[in-house]
């Protein structure tokens, strides 16, 4: 900081002919600061992003499950919720697994997967529970984000919640 400072005294105490070099220099500190604040700016921008972003699914979660048809719903389904498929242990590899409670035999089964590229998201929004009415058995996953592990483990997550619920068929009356 002090030798930008020397620079500068050095530079307004000459004569005209360095006009054009205390422009140069002008500039080149303008640019500096400038760049500095957009990127701050940029930073906190994302973090309200973010935040925002994860308000806003809890928010619709909360909101789908205060709806009226959600709830006349869920009184013919039995839910297990959270059920642990993979090895991590924890809610990151879990899934809801929606059941009618008048299931006739084995039925068939619509995995849902949720949107957020990989990076946000939650099981809790699945938007293919009507299908259970329609005599379905519905599985909605929840995988690793990328911000815990990075890209192929979501793959493999989706297909250790298929190996499961193929190993727990008969549990969950779902035709294999």
């Amino acid at each position: 900081y002090k030798c930008i400072i020397s620079f500068w005294r050095d530079m307004m105490n000459t004569n005209r002919k360095n006009f054009g070099m205390r422009f140069i220099f002008v500039l080149f500190v303008f640019g500096f600061v400038l760049q500095g604040s957009v990127f701050a700016a940029q930073q906190q921008r994302r973090g309200k992003q973010q935040t925002n972003q994860k308000r806003g699914q809890k928010w619709k979660a909360e909101q789908l499950k205060r709806t009226t048809w959600y709830k006349a719903l869920l009184e013919n389904v039995n839910v297990h919720k959270d059920v642990v498929y993979g090895s991590d242990h924890e809610k990151t590899q879990a899934l809801d697994i929606y059941v009618p409670k008048e299931a006739k035999g084995r039925l068939p089964l619509v995995v849902w997967i949720h949107g957020g590229g990989w990076r946000a998201g939650d099981k809790a929004l699945c938007k293919a529970i009507g299908l259970v009415s329609k005599e379905y058995v519905v599985a909605s996953v929840n995988y690793r984000l990328t911000n815990i592990a990075i890209f192929p483990a979501q793959i493999h997550d989706c297909k250790a919640s298929i190996r499961y619920l193929r190993a727990n068929a008969d549990e969950y009356n779902i035709d294999p």
